[in-house]
């Protein structure tokens, strides 16, 4: 009777554990539906803005009918000085040491100085597991042509990073990394006793966060300044089914470009 009952245990377990990953697999989907749906409105609505949108027209008529013309104008201009000051007006958004241009599918990075050029030259060299693709490059690495990411907002954040869901946000965790490494730095036999430490030893990172730690923790140039608003969405094939990942939209490889947001202590002057 006892074999029984532990048999019957067993297959009720087996079942849950199914029910459970039948429905997290259903989440899934649903969630990957919702974002298809918002690609195809943004596609509109770019679609839609191409057609009746003065910026659009202002941009072809000062550079052709394609993103080629945009890229072979930008290589044809005499100084990255003059980049900015000839086609500052028509970026989509701007950024400290870049502009930018949205292209369709696609966003077109502008460098705006030396520094721009440097940190398109890094992000050309990304892998597409950590940062959108990069389809082409500038020789002189004035501007990177990339994939465009969805925006990651903060359901996204618990969606990806659930072990942080309610502690902290991804920032915040990895600006924690690297407040502890200066402890253990200066304080060597006295660290461990910081609460901070038994606090992020609580967090075990699933697989989205362990992905973001490790390129931190490996690019010596790496920033924390990675919130929402420097995160997207891109969708990755395994098989013949995809399915949405987060990414970086900006590597925050600046650590030695002056002492911005989120730069490491180490590179602190």
């Amino acid at each position: 009777m006892s074999i029984e009952l532990d048999m019957w245990l067993m297959l009720k377990q087996a079942e849950q554990a199914e029910q459970a990953e039948q429905a997290e697999q259903a989440e899934q989907d649903e969630q990957d539906e919702l974002l298809e749906k918002q690609f195809e409105e943004k596609q509109f609505e770019r679609e839609y803005a191409e057609e009746y949108n003065p910026q659009g027209d202002q941009e072809q008529k000062y550079f052709g009918e394609d993103m080629q013309s945009i890229m072979d104008r930008i290589d044809s201009i005499e100084t990255i000085d003059q980049v900015r000051i000839q086609l500052g007006h028509l970026f989509d958004f701007e950024g400290y040491f870049r502009g930018g241009l949205d292209y369709r599918d696609l966003v077109l990075k502008i460098a705006r100085d030396e520094n721009g050029m440097t940190l398109n030259r890094r992000e050309a060299a990304l892998d597409s597991n950590i940062y959108p693709k990069v389809y082409k490059v500038s020789p002189t690495y004035r501007w990177i042509l990339v994939e465009k990411a969805l925006d990651f907002v903060q359901n996204d954040h618990d969606r990806f990073f659930p072990e942080l869901k309610g502690k902290m946000d991804l920032e915040d965790y990895l600006t924690n990394i690297d407040t502890i490494d200066y402890y253990k730095n200066k304080f060597p036999d006295h660290f461990k006793d910081i609460l901070l430490v038994s606090e992020m030893d609580k967090i075990t990172p699933g697989p989205y966060l362990k992905k973001f730690v490790d390129f931190f923790n490996s690019s010596p140039l790496a920033s924390s300044d990675v919130g929402n608003r420097n995160l997207g969405l891109v969708k990755r094939y395994s098989g013949k089914k995809g399915k949405y990942v987060p990414v970086l939209i900006d590597s925050g490889l600046h650590g030695d470009m002056g002492n911005f947001r989120g730069i490491k202590w180490r590179n602190k002057t």
